[in-house]
């Protein structure tokens, strides 16, 4: 206890485990909805990392910009410019004692929902690259906010460092220009779809830089009395080199996500062949129960359909027909069921086949549209599902009816061709 008041002082110990008791609290509040999920996903899991730091990362800076606001400037006895000590081993000495307990109050808090994810995903592991990105990211933020400190010497810039870090975090909100220089992505992966390697090894190598120029110009800013000034040439070379850090990816924007090549299947051949990721292999029962519920509204198998395969299993599949299949966008976030139904219902009416019509700039007619998109309400309704949409005309009828009409139009339906002549 001794070593940690002697480490702590002047200041004593409020500064910094206050801020670390807000991060750890918040990140588990940020964290606690994950933990319900039916199955978890490692790539998503990873992603969260990064993605909690939208208001951890401010508060951080803001915690650091307070501390070194109040132990920094030139007039304090402790903190003269010609003291021996003055310079970058005191900036080492403050990042460590100020930034350690930050860390580890976030580490802790995401550790519930890694555990959770390491018993319950289905395959794979941790992302340790997106996971290093989170951690520098927020590293970075510590350097830049203790920067701010020493160079302003006062806390009452703490409350615009907060502002400008949370401005910061949302750059990536609207478009991707700043997701290799900004931990905050908004795209957290998902199964099939893996966050992009070398963007992360650039994101973890520009927030290690962060933190060296940060640590570097603030140890350089103590030796003086007058901390804001013309840089030095040392100054400036190092912030040009940040700022061509940050230029590159933002005019040739990298992709952020990378599609799993050869991702692990799970299988089950039932009416037709359903096939998930093997992440999410304990959902495969679900998705052939609610998708044989479709098919027995429908009536025969359709010819045209030949797989139900979820979206994360795109590049394990070899060989498919990729236009006789049903993609089902499965989530941990979404009801596995009533999306297989969903997503079945809307390719067997033929509404997935008029949305690809639309899509490549071809003429879709109106009446076809309504009328696969009436078809699709009632497969759902007929199947069960608790949330049907509006009225259709098909409801009035016998299902038997139904069911014949579809065997005798299915070419008209498959191709989103339907007009009012062919109704029964």
């Amino acid at each position: 206890m001794s070593r940690l008041r002697s480490a702590t002082r002047p200041f004593g110990l409020l500064p910094t485990l206050l801020p670390a008791l807000i991060i750890g609290i918040l990140t588990l509040g940020q964290t606690r909805k994950y933990w319900a999920l039916p199955y978890q996903e490692w790539a998503n899991t990873s992603s969260q990392v990064h993605e909690q730091l939208l208001l951890i990362a401010p508060i951080a800076a803001a915690a650091a910009t307070y501390y070194a606001g109040r132990l920094t400037h030139s007039s304090r006895i402790f903190a003269l410019p010609n003291s021996v000590r003055a310079g970058l081993p005191v900036t080492v000495r403050h990042l460590a004692v100020l930034g350690i307990p930050l860390m580890f109050a976030y580490l802790l808090g995401m550790t519930p929902l890694l555990i959770i994810t390491a018993q319950t995903a289905g395959t794979g592991g941790p992302d340790l690259l997106a996971m290093l990105s989170g951690v520098t990211g927020l590293a970075a933020s510590i350097a830049a906010g203790y920067t701010a400190g020493v160079l302003t010497g006062t806390a009452w810039t703490t409350p615009l460092t907060f502002i400008l870090g949370f401005l910061a975090m949302q750059l990536n909100a609207g478009r991707d220009a700043f997701v290799a220089t900004v931990p905050v992505t908004h795209v957290p992966a998902d199964l099939g779809r893996m966050e992009n390697p070398p963007l992360n090894v650039y994101r973890i190598a520009f927030f290690l830089l962060i933190v060296m120029a940060c640590g570097v110009i603030a140890s350089r800013a103590m030796r003086r009395r007058r901390k804001l000034g013309v840089p030095s040439p040392m100054s400036a070379a190092i912030a040009l080199v940040v700022a061509v850090m940050v230029a590159l990816p933002a005019i040739s924007t990298p992709a952020l996500l990378a599609e799993e090549q050869h991702p692990p299947l799970s299988c089950v051949d039932q009416r037709v062949r359903y096939c998930v990721h093997a992440g999410r292999s304990s959902e495969l029962g679900s998705v052939a129960e609610a998708g044989d519920t479709v098919l027995a509204v429908y009536g025969e198998k359709p010819a045209f359909l030949e797989e139900v395969l979820d979206v994360a299993a795109r590049k394990g599949v070899s060989g498919a027909n990729f236009g006789n299949t049903a993609w089902v966008p499965l989530s941990p976030y979404n009801s596995t069921g009533a999306t297989t139904q969903h997503a079945l219902a809307g390719y067997l009416s033929g509404d997935v086949a008029c949305a690809q019509k639309l899509a490549a700039g071809g003429p879709v007619e109106r009446t076809p549209m309504r009328l696969s998109d009436e078809l699709e309400q009632w497969l759902l309704k007929q199947a069960g599902d608790p949330s049907p949409g509006p009225p259709s005309r098909f409801d009035q009828l016998d299902p038997r009816l139904v069911r014949a009409w579809i065997a005798k139009h299915e070419p008209r339906i498959a191709s989103c061709s339907l007009t009012e002549q062919n109704l029964p």
